[in-house]
C-alpha cells in the first residue's frame, strides 16, 4: 500500500531552522531613533515614553532580561491600544534585512503560529495541558503572515527583481595595504552605482574579505604575506562613502552583508539561489550584477561560484565599477567571466 503523503501547511514552532521568526533572534533594528539587538529589546522598551529606561532595556545581553524588565516599567497609558501597531512596526523593521526576507518569503503559504508551551495565548498559541483546549490569538503569527505578504506584493509589483552584489569595497583594498590607484578611481561609479539600486528599491548586498590575527599563518597568508582585512580593523571597513547603503550587523544576522574568509561565498550564492527560485516561482525575471574588487580574485569568484550553482541565471559585471590587482589581471578576468556567459558592460 502507498504511503499517505500529508502536505505540510503550517509552521507551529519558532525554533530549529525557523528560529528567525522568533522575536529573540538577534537582529538588530531602530526603533523611534534607538538602536535595539532584537524585537524583543525593542518591543518591551516601547513599553515605556522614558528614553533612559529604553535605552537601558537596548543595552541589556538578552531578550530574556529584556521581557523581564518589561514586566517591571511604568506601563504607558495607551499600551493595550498600540501595541500591537509597535509589534508590526519591529517586524517591519526586521525584514528589511535582505536575508531574513528571502527566509521569510521561503515560508509561504504555509501559516506561521508561534506554538509555545509557556501559556502565552495572545501572541502565539499555547499547547500545555492547560492551554489545549483554548485558541491562542497568535498574533504574532499574523503579523508575520501579513508582513510578508506586504513583502510578496512588493516584489510582485516589478516585472524584474534586481540584486548588486558590491564585492570587498573595504578600506584595505582602496586605499590601505592593498590598494591601488585603479581601486580608488573606481569609487565614484561604485557609489552612483550603488545609489541607482538604493534609490530604485532594489537590493545591495555586500561581501568583506575578513581574516584574523593570525593571517599570515594561514594558507592565503603564506601565498600573500601582506596582512589585510583583519576582522574589527579600520582597513577591513566598508569604505566612508558606501556605509550609508550598508545595514552594519556582523552577527548572526549579518545585516545585508556577507561575511566570507577566502574568496567566494558559498552563504551568498545560496542567498542568490533562493531569491532566484522565488522570482520563478512568482513568474518575475531575476537579475544579478557584480561589482568591486579585486576583478580577478573575489569577484570572479564570486561570479562564477553563482553561475555555477543556478546555470541559466542573468549575470552582469561592470567592468567600470570594478578593479583588478593590475590592470592586466582585471581585463583577463572579465575576458574568462565571459567565455563562461558572463554579459560584461561598462567596458
Amino acid at each position: 500500500m502507498a504511503t499517505k503523503i500529508i502536505p505540510i501547511v503550517q509552521i507551529d514552532r519558532f525554533d530549529g531552522d525557523m528560529f528567525f521568526l522568533s522575536n529573540f533572534y538577534e537582529s538588530k533594528i531602530i526603533y523611534e531613533g534607538i538602536e535595539y539587538p532584537t524585537i524583543e529589546h525593542a518591543f518591551q522598551a516601547a513599553k515605556t515614553f522614558d528614553k533612559n529606561v529604553r535605552q537601558t532595556i537596548a543595552n541589556v545581553a538578552t531578550p530574556g532580561i529584556a521581557k523581564r524588565m518589561g514586566r517591571q516599567v511604568d506601563l504607558r497609558t495607551d499600551w493595550e491600544e498600540v501595541k500591537e501597531q509597535v509589534m508590526l512596526d519591529c517586524v517591519r523593521e526586521k525584514f528589511k534585512d535582505p536575508v531574513l526576507r528571502a527566509k521569510l518569503i521561503k515560508t509561504a503559504p504555509l501559516k506561521l503560529i508561534e506554538g509555545n508551551t509557556w501559556h502565552d495565548n495572545c501572541w502565539g498559541d499555547c499547547s500545555c495541558e492547560r492551554c489545549k483546549n483554548k485558541q491562542g490569538r497568535n498574533l504574532l503569527g499574523r503579523i508575520l503572515m501579513k508582513v510578508r505578504d506586504e513583502i510578496m506584493c512588493e516584489i510582485n509589483k516589478k516585472e524584474t527583481v534586481k540584486l548588486l552584489v558590491v564585492v570587498d569595497m573595504q578600506n584595505d583594498f582602496v586605499a590601505g595595504s592593498l590598494g591601488t590607484k585603479e581601486a580608488q578611481a573606481i569609487v565614484p561609479n561604485v557609489v552612483k552605482k550603488v545609489k541607482e539600486y538604493a534609490d530604485n528599491e532594489d537590493m545591495v548586498v555586500f561581501t568583506m574579505d575578513t581574516h584574523k590575527e593570525n593571517y599570515l599563518d594561514t594558507a592565503e597568508g603564506k601565498k600573500l604575506p601582506v596582512p589585510h582585512c583583519i576582522e574589527n580593523t579600520e582597513g577591513w571597513e566598508i569604505i566612508s562613502e558606501l556605509k550609508p547603503y550598508q545595514v552594519k550587523d556582523y552577527g548572526i544576522n549579518r545585516g545585508n552583508t556577507f561575511i566570507k574568509h577566502t574568496f567566494g561565498s558559498t552563504e551568498l550564492a545560496d542567498f542568490i539561489s533562493k531569491l532566484e527560485g522565488n522570482c520563478c516561482a512568482n513568474d518575475k525575471r531575476f537579475e544579478v550584477e557584480f561589482i568591486g574588487i579585486c576583478t580577478d580574485i573575489c569577484v570572479v569568484s564570486n561570479v562564477l561560484m553563482t553561475k555555477a550553482h543556478i546555470p541559466h541565471i542573468n549575470v552582469k559585471v561592470d567592468a567600470s565599477c570594478c578593479a583588478g590587482v593590475t590592470p592586466q589581471s582585471h581585463k583577463e578576468a572579465l575576458n574568462t567571466m565571459k567565455m563562461c556567459q558572463i554579459e560584461v558592460i561598462g567596458e
